[in-house]
This record gives structure tokens, C-alpha cells and sequence, in this order.
């Protein structure tokens, strides 16, 4: 059984080498699902390059931008066909999660059944966001 990191993506080529650069510096084993929505600016492509060098990373290749919600139920209706999958995080590929508190996600997935990492729970947080992206996840999360 093994760990997975979905990631949704849209245009992330500037952010996606990097996000997955820092998982690996704090979880080696896991492997990472990049599911991509068909971006024009080639994030695709450069997910391709890093899966060259990293045997652990996966591609979901999207053929159209359907958003968020029918990536993560592609991706996890992808998954359930493999049947070797103990936990699955989800992160953005923004940078606005950060890989360094998935090693203590995964630890207490030992415990319980879910494990939720959030921005609106004591020691959670933003920063550098406009008001209106805040505004919108508050929305979201509500």
C-alpha cells in the first residue's frame, strides 16, 4: 500500500517543478498525481520531463479544463482501479500548501481515519493574499 499527492493543475508550468522539488524534500516515497487540465502554457510537458527522472510521479492527462471538483473524481476514480492506495492528500499547485506538514499528516493517518489540513484551524493561515482571493476560500470553506 502506498501514499498518494494529488495535484490539480491549469497553468502552473512556473509552479509545478518546484511544488514537486519541495514534496520530495520532505516525503520520498510517496507517489504524485498531477492531474492537468489540458493548460496551454505546457504544464503537461514539464510534468513529462520530471517523470523521467522520478519513476513515482504520475500524469493524468485531462483533454479540457472541467475544474476542480471533476479533476479530483477523475483522479481518484483512476485510482481505485490500482487498488494499492492507503492515504491520498490533496494540495494545490500554487504553493499556497506546503510540503513541509505532510510528514505529519501522514503520521497521524496512522490514527485516524481522516486527517484534515487547513487554513482556518488554530496555527493555520495565509499570506500575500488579496482580499479577494480570501474572501473567495472563506466562501468555499464555508
Amino acid at each position: 500500500m502506498s501514499n498518494i499527492i494529488l495535484i490539480p493543475t491549469y497553468n502552473e508550468r512556473d509552479n509545478i517543478a518546484d511544488l514537486i522539488s519541495r514534496i520530495r524534500d520532505y516525503e520520498k516515497t510517496a507517489k504524485i498525481m498531477v492531474i492537468a487540465d489540458n493548460s496551454p502554457d505546457g504544464t503537461a510537458e514539464v510534468v513529462k520531463n520530471l517523470m523521467k527522472r522520478d519513476p513515482k510521479i504520475m500524469l493524468l492527462e485531462r483533454v479540457k479544463k472541467e475544474g476542480l471538483g471533476a479533476a479530483y473524481i477523475d483522479a481518484l476514480s483512476n485510482l481505485r482501479k490500482t487498488g494499492d492506495i492507503e492515504n491520498v492528500i490533496t494540495m494545490d499547485a500554487d504553493g499556497s500548501h506546503d510540503p513541509k506538514y505532510i510528514p505529519g499528516m501522514l503520521g497521524k493517518m496512522k490514527d485516524y481515519d481522516l486527517v484534515v489540513g487547513s487554513r482556518y484551524v488554530s496555527g493555520g493561515g495565509v499570506e500575500n493574499w488579496e482580499w479577494h482571493r480570501r474572501t473567495r476560500s472563506r466562501r468555499g470553506n464555508i
